[in-house]
């Protein structure tokens, strides 16, 4: 049984009057007035009753959390769970309150931690530190301590995101910066918070069985166990952005969380692209190539283990490397402008403004050099000065026919006048214009037309299939574009056709040619007419020949010139004159 220190201070303030009454009294029978009687003993001290923490565990009077003042009436504790899918053993609680009054706790193999706050006024900000003296977590509670009871108040990536969301809300960089103050003043924004983070993992929470409509990270008690909240920690990845800010993305299960930073020495470098999470079973390299210090780390993933791979870097970056001059000239719209200096090459992080004051053009344009890149700074301007006209267009259009400038158009002086002209196919035209205080007026209406397709030259009288070669009966003359025009051999010993076709200019032959040589069955006369037929010693001459026998005729010719006179007959038989018996050749005797 408990005694309040109040009580035992009652009971010895009772015993020491009682010893002083009966000293007073004597103990020799003085004859003095009987003293009245000592007032009777107090009640016997209420027992204590345990204060119930949020895991349903009894917490007694007499637990060291209690020391300092615990077992009276306003009694309050604080506690809660620090994970994130895993628990964060040994991490240090520190709790201030809206008075600027602390109070700390370690966490257990649990991720759980229990702390006196009793007397302390809401609302409460928190910093987990873990094990190994690493600023991590952040939490907050609006909540007021309960006499005689415990608040919820856990840590872990998702109060980290909450408070954050809070703090730059009020003009922060993330929650390291949130204060009681801040909460405060404006106590809605945690419960807009806490909405915006429930739509963001909606997903995740209604996997784990839980509603998104009652989701509190803060204040719902959880184990890490995998199931519930436990379990939205372990499919969420948690890191710090470039700005400082946290940020979540929903992760597969076994996935691992990414790092915000990574520290090489006292060298901190952040990635250029933070993607949240790893899968398992993947490797990534986070790179930092745009901050004061530039480096890489690198990592594996698997089932929810990270592990670095190799050295990570983190250093001062080389020296910044210069940039070579900028070019003199530069294009708005129509109007090029040329710098009235000419450019020289940059040190990293200069800038320079190249101007054209001079010529028909006027304008500006910078650049800044940046570790041998150049990039251009602000806008660029260039315009044409008074009275000049831009450089006319160098296509202009007659209803369907499109031309096009056979030189490329300038541009004009006030006054001054141009044609522009197209001859060369398959459109031609012209264009004038002229530049009236530096306006474009057309002098003419545009003419545009499509040039008529040229003919083809006559083709090639003769034409050769195989090893024959045919001409034509006809000599051919010129053809029209999108004509043809057919040539035909029909004498002998050759006959055959060919047909040419004329498409702008160019003569292609269609279908396929022909030329045969004709093979006869006739019989010359020829060699009859020159040798003439011998009998024994005597030759005779026809007196006449056919200049050809048909196949199959039989001729009968005579001679009947002396010195030889006589008569044969011959037949044509498949190109052949064959001679028949009784043939006769004879001179007179002498």
């Amino acid at each position: 049984m408990m005694v309040s220190i109040a009580q035992r201070l009652q009971w010895i303030w009772v015993s020491t009057l009682a010893a002083v009454a009966l000293a007073g009294c004597g103990g020799g029978g003085g004859g003095g007035t009987t003293p009245p009687p000592p007032d009777p003993p107090p009640p016997p001290p209420v027992a204590c009753e345990p204060i119930i923490d949020s895991s349903g565990t009894p917490v007694p009077c007499s637990d060291a959390l209690w020391v300092g003042g615990g077992d009276g009436a306003g009694a309050a504790g604080a506690d809660g769970t620090a994970g994130d899918g895993e628990p964060l053993v040994g991490a240090t609680i520190r709790l201030t309150d809206a008075t600027g009054r602390t109070a700390t706790a370690v966490t257990n193999a649990l991720g759980y931690y229990r702390m006196n706050v009793t007397g302390m006024t809401a609302p409460f900000t928190l910093m987990l530190t873990t094990a190994d003296g690493k600023p991590y977590h952040h939490g907050y509670t609006l909540a007021t301590p309960k006499a005689r009871g415990f608040i919820t108040i856990n840590i872990s990536g998702l109060t980290d995101k909450l408070c954050s969301d809070m703090a730059v809300l009020a003009g922060k960089s993330g929650a390291g910066e949130l204060t009681p103050a801040l909460l405060a003043a404006n106590p809605s924004a945690a419960s807009a918070a806490i909405r915006n983070l429930a739509t963001t993992l909606k997903s995740q929470i209604e996997a784990a069985g839980l509603s998104t409509s009652s989701f509190d990270p803060v204040t719902t008690f959880f184990r890490p166990d995998r199931t519930g909240l436990d379990l939205v920690l372990e499919t969420t990845a948690v890191y710090i952005d470039s700005s400082g800010a946290t940020q979540v993305v929903p992760k597969p299960q076994t996935a691992c969380t990414l790092p915000s930073d990574w520290r090489v020495g006292s060298n901190r470098c952040l990635p250029d692209v933070h993607p949240g999470y790893l899968a398992s079973g993947s490797t990534i390299k986070l790179s930092d190539n745009a901050g004061a210090l530039v480096g890489s780390s690198e990592y594996a993933c698997s089932d929810r283990v990270l592990t670095p791979i190799g050295t990570p870097t983190c250093n001062a970056p080389p020296a910044q490397l210069p940039c070579s001059a900028p070019s003199s000239s530069w294009t708005i719209g129509s109007a090029s402008c040329q710098s009235d200096t000419t450019p020289t090459t940059l040190e990293s992080g200069a800038q320079v403004t190249l101007s054209d004051t001079v010529g028909s053009t006027t304008g500006t344009i910078g650049w800044s050099c940046s570790n041998g890149a150049l990039s251009p700074v602000g806008s660029a301007t260039c315009n044409l000065a008074a009275g000049k006209c831009a450089a006319p267009a160098s296509t202009w259009s007659l209803g369907e026919a499109s031309c096009q400038s056979d030189t490329t158009p300038t541009e004009l002086s006030f006054g001054q006048t141009v044609t522009l002209t197209d001859s060369i196919g398959p459109t031609t035209g012209t264009a004038t214009w002229n530049c009236n205080s530096g306006t474009l007026v057309p002098v003419t209406i545009p003419f545009c037309a499509t040039a008529p397709e040229p003919a083809c030259d006559a083709p090639d009288p003769n034409w050769t299939v195989g090893s024959s070669t045919c001409s034509a009966d006809l000599l051919p003359t010129s053809v029209a574009s999108g004509s043809s025009v057919k040539l035909t051999d029909s004498g002998s010993p050759t006959t055959g056709d060919i047909t040419y076709s004329c498409s702008s200019g160019k003569l292609s032959v269609s279908g396929t040619p022909a030329c045969v040589t004709e093979v006869s069955d006739d019989c010359s006369t020829a060699e009859l007419a020159a040798n003439g037929w011998s009998i024994s010693r005597s030759t005779c001459f026809a007196d006449a020949l056919p200049a050809k026998v048909s196949n199959g005729v039989t001729i009968v010719v005579s001679d009947t010139v002396a010195p030889a006179t006589g008569s044969a007959t011959f037949r044509c038989t498949a190109g052949a004159l064959v001679r028949q018996a009784g043939a006769t050749c004879t001179e007179p005797s002498p």
